[in-house]
């Protein structure tokens, strides 16, 4: 009796042991996905490599710039922008004006540009620019986009200017950048609000508003660097055809 006794209880006592095997095979299998709890130093390793893939993403954004193409007035030209909008820049000291070194008028917004396209868009800019004519522009009184947009007009050759802007986006469009399709508004940005703004009394007060003429001997390929400051760097110079006028 005492010997099947011990037996049973060296019998019965296997089964923990086999039990105890098995539960110690679990972890081995579970070791790659860590079933410790990490420690904080763990946690803080996996936040830093969520964050470096995080940065590689907008890394990958930073691959593109922001591009645009624009006339740039001559500096005389932007003296007079200056003084003629004196008085309404200290009548509306909240809005978001254009410093003199920014003023532009767009011919055609490119947005964002691989940076590997960026050489074949320049170069198609060129081709496209180069046997059209150099328009003879000026700037005259104002206009507003809804609250937002304070603008100055442009006179002069404007039908040079649309044929120059067409010219851009088909050129983009070749590089495979895509334009939105909507019909050229030839304008100089004076200012911007933040908010709906009333910008109908500053229309009116900028009605005598004249700059120029002047002869737009190139267009420019500019980036824009985006931020609470944004800043424009001249990447290219498109030359136009002479003869255009002085």
């Amino acid at each position: 009796m005492a010997g099947r006794a011990r037996r049973r209880r060296r019998a019965g006592g296997a089964r923990p042991r086999l039990v105890r095997r098995h539960r110690d095979r679990r972890p081995v299998r579970a070791a790659p996905v860590a079933v410790a709890p990490p420690r904080r130093g763990g946690r803080r390793r996996l936040r830093r490599g969520r964050g470096r893939r995080r940065a590689a993403d907008l890394d990958g954004r930073r691959d593109a710039v922001r591009l645009f193409v624009a006339l740039v007035p001559p500096a005389a030209v932007v003296a007079q922008v200056r003084a003629g909008t004196a008085a309404a820049r200290a009548a509306a000291p909240g809005l978001r004006w254009v410093p003199p070194d920014r003023l532009h008028l767009t011919l055609a917004f490119l947005g964002e540009v691989p940076d590997d396209r960026v050489p074949e868009l320049t170069a198609a800019l060129a081709r496209a620019c180069a046997p059209l004519p150099r328009p003879r522009l000026a700037l005259h009184s104002a206009g507003r986009f809804g609250g937002r947009v304070l603008w100055a007009g442009v006179q002069g050759a404007t039908a040079d200017l649309e044929r120059l802007a067409a010219a851009c986006g088909a050129a983009a469009a070749r590089c495979g950048v895509p334009l939105e399709d909507r019909p050229y508004r030839a304008h100089l940005t004076l200012a911007r609000a933040r908010e709906p703004y009333d910008l109908a009394p500053l229309v009116a007060l900028l009605d005598g508003l004249r700059a120029g003429p002047w002869t737009a001997r190139s267009a420019t390929l500019v980036r824009s660097r985006p931020g609470r400051l944004p800043a424009y760097e001249p990447l290219a110079a498109l030359p136009l055809a002479a003869p255009g006028g002085g």
